[in-house]
């Protein structure tokens, strides 16, 4: 039976990111915005639903290699199996990590994680739903050094679990231990878009294969975060495809066939030769840098608020029901996804914002009778919940209306 240790730190998440707010604002310092925190939890509960797809593919090549092609076998109870498994985990995902920042359709499935312009607890969760599609198969080697199924997915979560706490400005640097063990000033190196920071410090665990390889960078100054080109956007389906529809775009521009292509393998920033080509990545500056956001009024924050909470319910009853049956975990995942990219667009000056919510709502309404008696009947329940919402969703909107996006200065 698989065990989920992500999705049983949920509870520890959240309390941890409370506490760092807290702390935060007791030194004066504002770390959190609620429209980039949503953002933030809405693709880490989009990575956590892809999963739900393709994870069983993993665990059966991956078994399918350990029994037939294991060059040893180790014991679960041997202390040193446990460690050579940690350190090939850490290796492993140091060279995909890597390899995201140096390989064009690699970075479209880890550029959703470095959007964020904000550096907190929540953007630790911040990640792209289909990395894990393209992560798996560098782990694959350990299956054939005989490192068995459980040893590797505990070890791999682990390595998770650590890079949650290095994602905070709260912690300064850490002397001896920093030699080592990545720690938050050696990963706020790697969000960091400052020209010295770009495509440093790869490591999960451990700092010391940026150090062998060549790819560490020590904290010099305050960074900047988010991506070179900013992402601007709180729609979480653009965050989480814009990358590879840029590459296509660029891929369909150029007239050379083989620029075509390599436009997909070659680094991010890497253009054909018969297209304008990027200038050198530019200096920036912590202290003038301006963030997007766009500014809602108090009334709207809290409705996204409330529908988000009941996306976030629906989320860990999906996760933590191993025995739902498929059509419900659909309907699950429908609900979940389509809430989710609602709240986002609201977040946004979109005309057509307010209609696609309000036939979310016919959904949601229909969801909950669905998943509290099992079967669809009393129709004019589900139309009586969506009218009610409506009108609220209506005066929101209004309110809106009449707000300018602003761009707020860190």
């Amino acid at each position: 039976m698989r065990v989920d240790y992500i999705a049983l730190a949920i509870p520890a998440f959240f309390i941890l990111m409370g506490v760092e707010y807290l702390i935060a604002r007791l030194k004066g310092k504002n770390l959190y915005r609620l429209n980039d925190t949503i953002s933030d939890l809405t693709a880490g509960i989009y990575s956590r639903l892809t999963p739900l797809i393709y994870f069983g593919l993993f665990v059966f090549v991956y078994d399918w290699i350990y029994r037939n092609y294991r060059l040893m076998e180790w014991s679960m109870e041997s202390v040193l199996a446990w460690i050579l498994c940690f350190l090939g985990v850490d290796f492993f995902y140091y060279w995909f990590h890597r390899h995201t920042h140096s390989i064009s359709f690699l970075w479209g499935c880890h550029e959703p994680h470095h959007s964020s312009e904000e550096y907190n607890l929540s953007v630790a969760l911040r990640q792209g739903a289909f990395q894990g599609v393209f992560s798996w198969p560098y782990y694959l080697p350990l299956a054939l050094f005989g490192f068995p199924w459980p040893m590797m997915a505990a070890m791999s979560s682990f390595n998770t679990l650590y890079q949650f706490w290095i994602h905070t400005r709260l912690i300064g640097r850490m002397g001896w231990f920093e030699i080592l063990f990545n720690t938050p000033s050696h990963h706020r190196v790697h969000h960091g878009i400052n020209p010295e920071y770009i495509d440093k410090n790869h490591g999960g665990t451990l700092i010391v294969w940026d150090k062998l390889f060549g790819s560490f960078q020590k904290e010099e100054q305050e960074p900047v975060y988010g991506t070179v080109k900013p992402l601007a956007s709180w729609n979480p389906f653009y965050t989480q495809i814009q990358y590879w529809a840029y590459l296509w775009r660029i891929s369909r521009a150029t007239k050379f066939w083989k620029d075509k292509l390599l436009v997909w393998v070659k680094p991010p920033g890497w253009k054909p030769r018969d297209l304008p080509q990027s200038g050198p990545i530019p200096q920036v500056d912590a202290a003038s840098y301006k963030k997007y956001d766009a500014t809602q009024p108090v009334s709207l924050q809290i409705y996204i608020a409330i529908q988000f909470v009941l996306a976030l319910a629906a989320t860990v009853l999906l996760l933590f029901n191993a025995s739902m049956p498929a059509s419900q975990k659909v309907l699950y995942a429908t609900f979940i996804v389509s809430t989710l990219f609602c709240t986002g667009i609201l977040f946004e000056k979109h005309s057509w914002a307010a209609p696609l919510e309000l036939l979310r709502l016919a959904f949601q309404a229909i969801f909950f009778y669905l998943a509290f008696y099992g079967k669809l009947s009393a129709p004019a329940l589900a139309i009586g919940i969506a009218i009610g919402t409506a009108a609220l969703v209506y005066y929101f909107w209004r309110e809106q209306q009449n707000l300018k996006p602003q761009v707020a200065i860190a």
